[in-house]
């Protein structure tokens, strides 16, 4: 009769994947980024530039229209009287003005919480690379790929 082996395990290999899910120290993130990019290995110079030119042009934008809407209210709190409708319609006019200053304030946020995110999120894989025994590189200018 014949035996029946079984082949052996391979050897298992540890996997840690607290990096992925631990708290990210923000300002370790910003200098793996920093370094990251004085190798070359991320070019956000180009991509900040459009992004800073192109908040610039929405703010400059809505400072526009933020001037006619301040405009509007002025005449609005100059021209009314002590009739009824004087408080009503400050209130009404500081509405938009309002909207206009958060607006700015909004793209602002979300500019600065995105570059966080991303510096963090290069960060976590990084060190879940290094935990595992791997390397990561976010980006690859030319990847040789068969074919």
């Amino acid at each position: 009769m014949a035996r029946v082996t079984t082949p052996p395990h391979p050897t298992s290999v540890p996997f840690d994947s607290s990096a992925l899910t631990l708290p990210v120290d923000q300002r370790a993130a910003k200098e793996h980024t920093a370094r990251l990019r004085a190798a070359g290995a991320v070019s956000g110079n180009a991509s900040t530039a459009v992004t800073i030119i192109a908040t610039l042009a929405v703010g400059v934008a809505f400072l526009t229209i933020g001037m006619v809407f301040l405009g509007i209210v002025i005449a609005a709190v100059t021209g009314m009287d002590s009739q009824q409708g004087g408080a009503t319609m400050m209130v009404v006019a500081l509405i938009p003005l309002a909207f206009v200053l958060l607006i700015p304030a909004a793209f602002v946020w979300i500019f600065v919480t995105t570059r966080r995110r991303t510096a963090a999120r290069r960060y976590r894989l990084w060190r879940f690379a290094e935990a595992n025994g791997m390397s990561y590189v976010p980006r690859s200018r030319s990847p040789r790929f068969r074919g």
